[in-house]
């Protein structure tokens, strides 16, 4: 099922809400990161043939905080790729049983990466141009 279906989108909402509120609360830095940040700028929604939600935040901050803290708030931890500190992710079922992503960004002197995974085993680096960090304060 993809946010094309009207009880999809609903818990797809439900759970951006619900994420905002407890990432703020936590004191968390975060924002909406690959396809769901291109619906949010080019659909102003998600994408219908869409079925998760993808968030992004720093890694600099421990990774396990973040987990713990989403798992004591209704979150199910569902698989973890990559290490901290390098092309890191986890993926939870949110309360409301949508597949969300939490990509961690790493800050290098001049660039800023994530990882996009085809698999388990088989991480890609996205790294973002110079002028996207030196510009992004």
């Amino acid at each position: 099922m993809n946010f094309s279906d009207p009880a999809k989108h609903e818990a797809g909402v439900k759970t951006l809400r619900l994420l905002q509120q407890l990432l703020w609360n936590g004191a968390f830095t975060f924002w909406l990161s690959h396809g769901t940040l291109l619906g949010a700028v080019r659909n102003q929604d998600f994408i219908p043939h869409d079925d998760d939600i993808d968030i992004g935040m720093w890694a600099a901050r421990s990774d396990d905080d973040i987990r713990h803290w989403l798992e004591q708030h209704g979150f199910r931890f569902h698989v973890e790729f990559g290490k901290a500190g390098d092309l890191h992710q986890y993926a939870f079922w949110s309360p409301f049983d949508v597949y969300t992503d939490l990509f961690f960004y790493i800050a290098g002197k001049k660039k800023v990466w994530t990882a996009i995974w085809e698999d388990k085993d088989h991480p890609h680096k996205q790294v973002f141009p110079d002028y996207w960090w030196v510009h992004r304060y």
